[in-house]
């Protein structure tokens, strides 16, 4: 009897199925930080608008164990201006992370809309670099030209610029074949950028009127405020803009500041209207324009003089000579025809009429029309000459 449960106990462990060996506990997912992003110099101004960004990307495969470089994993280096578009833009925000399940980040979250992904970073990617074998990262001559309200109206006075180093993390896949999702660690360091002021000044000098118009000539400059006084700036695109009271396409002229800073534009405008200038360019985030006054002034144009003939003057002017006596006026020099008594009378010729050429001391009139005094003059010298000839004629009559 014993023997034959022996025997049935050692078949039933022939037959029953082999345990499971236990499985060995899965090596933990790495952790990753940052350590020493720094930005070299931490603020830019107009001349020095580009900085080097250095630092380390370590791991460690728990908490509180030993972190050990990260050689051959990528970093995404981007900017933005602060306050977006984040909700964190402190520098110190080193070790920053958004965990995902498998994902071996750290267990510092990062605020729900501070997600990130791809290249940008949350702002304007500036590259992509991969660590050394010792965890090393950097980029030369970044730079940093991000603004805010560069679009807008523009702040005065410096901003703020931050820059974000983010590695991605792809989790482990799963036992049951699903990809967990990635994480994401990030570091982030702040620079301060200072804009300089520019000035645009312009003067319009009004040249002569022809026929076409009147020239115009803008005369001006575009320069910068520096901490070594006014800096001209060269190669600025400038627009100067005719409007016209009686056209309503504007005359646009442009032409590009010198090294000098200087330019200098020269139109014709053919009616009265208003002319301006300004910056035609891109707004640039070093820059803060300066309000000014006299940018745009007003043109008249008169109508050009056209030489014409002097109107008549309503009252003759007088030149009075000279009166000569009466007896001095010569009698005609011809002999004039003399006619029987008896016989009819023939016509006489009517008596020339005295010209001022003939008598060049008697009163003399100048201006349109014959005034009163001239019309009295000219009977008075008709009436002499006729007396005259009437003497003569009964002088020369024969007697019967």
């Amino acid at each position: 009897m014993p023997v034959l449960v022996g025997l049935v106990l050692l078949l039933g462990a022939l037959l029953a199925p082999r345990a499971a060996h236990a499985a060995p506990p899965e090596q933990p997912n790495w952790i990753y930080e940052f350590s020493g992003f720094t930005a070299t110099p931490a603020a830019t101004d107009y001349d020095h608008r580009s900085v080097a960004l250095t630092g380390l990307l370590l791991r460690h495969r728990a908490p509180d164990g030993p972190s050990v470089p990260a050689p051959g994993e990528t970093v995404d280096l981007a900017q933005s201006a602060a306050g977006a578009p984040s909700s964190d833009t402190s520098p110190d925000a080193g070790s920053g992370t958004s965990p995902g399940p498998g994902s071996g980040a750290s267990s510092a979250p990062s605020a729900p809309d501070d997600t990130v992904s791809g290249p940008a970073a949350g702002g304007a990617p500036l590259a992509t670099v991969t660590t050394d074998a010792a965890g090393r990262f950097w980029l030369q001559n970044a730079v940093v030209d991000q603004r805010a309200d560069q679009d807008g109206a523009a702040v005065p006075g410096p901003y703020t610029v931050v820059i974000r180093a983010v590695h991605h993390t792809a989790g482990d896949p799963a036992a049951d074949g699903t990809e967990p999702a990635g994480g994401e660690t990030e570091a982030r360091v702040a620079v301060t950028a200072t804009p300089s002021v520019a000035r645009l000044t312009v003067d319009y000098r009004l040249g002569p009127v022809s026929a076409a118009g009147r020239r115009v000539t803008a005369l001006g400059s575009y320069r910068r405020d520096s901490g070594q006084g006014p800096r001209p700036l060269a190669g600025a695109a400038v627009r100067v803009e005719y409007q016209s009271l009686t056209s309503g396409q504007p005359l646009v002229e442009k032409a590009v500041t010198g090294s000098d800073g200087r330019f200098s534009v020269t139109f014709t405008a053919s009616a009265a209207g208003t002319v301006s200038t300004a910056v035609d360019a891109a707004p640039d985030p070093y820059l803060d324009p300066a309000a000014a006054d006299g940018l745009s002034r007003p043109v008249d144009v008169p109508r050009p003089r056209t030489p014409s003939a002097a109107p008549p003057s309503p009252s003759a002017t007088l030149i009075r000579l000279d009166p000569v006596p009466l007896a001095h006026v010569a009698a005609p020099t011809r002999t004039p025809t003399l006619f029987p008594a008896s016989g009819p009378a023939r016509p006489t010729a009517a008596a020339k009429p005295v010209q001022p050429a003939d008598m060049p001391n008697r009163l003399a009139v100048t201006g349109g029309g014959a005034s009163r005094v001239a019309f009295l003059t000219g009977g008075s010298t008709l009436l002499a000459a006729g007396l005259v000839l009437m003497v003569a004629r009964r002088r020369m009559r024969p007697a019967r």
